[in-house]
């Protein structure tokens, strides 16, 4: 009956993301591979959008370095009176067609994008811890009932509904036997486990937790309370460290993995929000202006690599691994984001006119080539004006002519 109820106890789960989760990792079979194929296909589908959030930012970054002066005129001379300032802000703002708003609202949408993402796969990579770990142990443990029921099927060990008596262990079964059903233990663990490169059970942290967790631990892994009958949980209890007992004794005293995720969340975060930032900065440098941060930046550059860094501490290799990919896909793709967009500005401004010019032509051209044209319109007309005044001067020989024969 217990075996029963642990079977119940955590149902396979269902939404979204679990069920991309499955569908990959069923053609892979490994779960901390399946969540990398995940992230970078994420981060490709999200990429345009950010994109486009970093192209606006940097078009009014570069809109607020030019008001800049006329900012500090304006803090200096209204800084008594808040009011007239913000009126005098927002008026120049109008003025220079700075749309603040804009931006602040991309940024919004696009945070609130990446949290959904964030927060919902962070809550669907749980559901599969729970289920999965679930079912390892009810794998193993099936596997520990089988060696068992193969050498004493027909003894008391076992009751009239075939339910192991796991306080008759000890009792019953030789030294022998209960070594075989270890081993047996140990090897199926060896074909079912999910570990990746350092990290021996990608469900458990990486970092200094025990690969193989004891019975308390075990039931906040699978997200499960203890049974209110107190005889019915002494059996769990004494089901779960019978069989689980030789792969703690395997793994004891060993750390799950070595912190390397999050201290690489942390660096590779940091990182790729410092290269745009250096890039911008020489540029700036290189052009002589002056380089105007973003007013969130310092904060952000705090914020968001120690937010990472307690995610992938605490909570499971899974979604830790999730975490540091995608810092690595932003660190490779912020630059190049960047390029992108001065290219995009470059090729923009070529279409702009350095100065305006009037122009009586229905073609566009460039104030280059409206100067070029107005010289040629100047050189037709004097041409035009030259042989007009050589016509009359002709005519007029003539008729003088005529009038002279007369």
């Amino acid at each position: 009956m217990d075996f029963l109820n642990l079977m119940l106890a955590v149902s396979e789960p269902t939404g979204m993301w679990a069920s991309i989760i499955k569908w990959i990792q069923s053609g892979i079979g490994n779960y901390a591979l399946t969540i990398i194929i995940l992230t970078i296909a994420i981060k490709l589908i999200l990429l345009p959008m950010d994109f486009y959030q970093k192209y606006i930012t940097r078009v009014n970054t570069k809109k607020q370095a030019k008001l800049q002066p006329e900012l500090n005129k304006l803090n200096a001379r209204y800084a008594n009176n808040k009011d007239l300032l913000n009126q005098k802000t927002m008026e120049l703002y109008k003025r220079e067609n700075y749309n603040i708003v804009g931006t602040c609202v991309g940024m919004l949408l696009n945070l609130v994008i990446t949290m959904v993402v964030f927060f919902t796969l962070f809550a669907g990579i749980n559901k599969m811890q729970y289920y999965t770990i679930e079912q390892e142990y009810l794998t193993l443990k099936s596997t520990y009932e089988i060696e068992l029921k193969t050498n004493y099927a027909d003894t008391e060990l076992f009751d009239e509904n075939g339910a192991l008596q796991w306080n008759k262990i000890n009792e019953i079964v030789s030294d022998e036997v209960k070594a075989q059903a270890n081993n047996a233990v140990v090897e199926k663990y060896n074909e079912i486990k999910t570990s990746f490169l350092w990290i021996k059970n990608v469900w458990i942290p990486d970092n200094y937790k025990p690969v193989i967790p004891d019975y308390n631990q075990y039931l906040k892994n699978t997200n499960q309370k203890a049974n209110e009958d107190a005889t019915i949980e002494a059996n769990n209890k004494l089901a779960y460290e019978t069989v689980m007992s030789p792969l703690i004794q395997k793994y004891d005293g060993a750390w799950n993995g070595y912190m390397i995720l999050p201290l690489l969340s942390i660096g590779v975060t940091v990182l790729s929000m410092l290269i745009p930032t250096w890039m911008e900065k020489a540029k700036a440098k290189k052009r002589g202006q002056q380089y105007v941060a973003q007013a969130n930046m310092k904060g952000m550059l705090i914020i968001m690599p120690v937010i990472l860094g307690i995610f992938t501490f605490f909570y499971n290799s899974v979604f830790g691994l999730y975490i540091v990919v995608g810092a690595i896909i932003s660190l490779i793709t912020s630059p190049l984001l960047t390029i992108l967009s001065d290219k995009l500005e470059e090729h923009k401004a070529k279409k702009q006119p350095v100065y305006e010019t009037a122009s009586y032509s229905r073609k566009n051209t460039t104030p280059v080539d409206i100067t070029k044209h107005q010289n040629k319109d100047k050189s037709k007309n004097n041409k035009q004006n030259s042989t007009i005044t050589k016509n009359i001067t002709n005519d007029n020989k003539t008729n003088s002519k005529k009038n002279n024969k007369k």
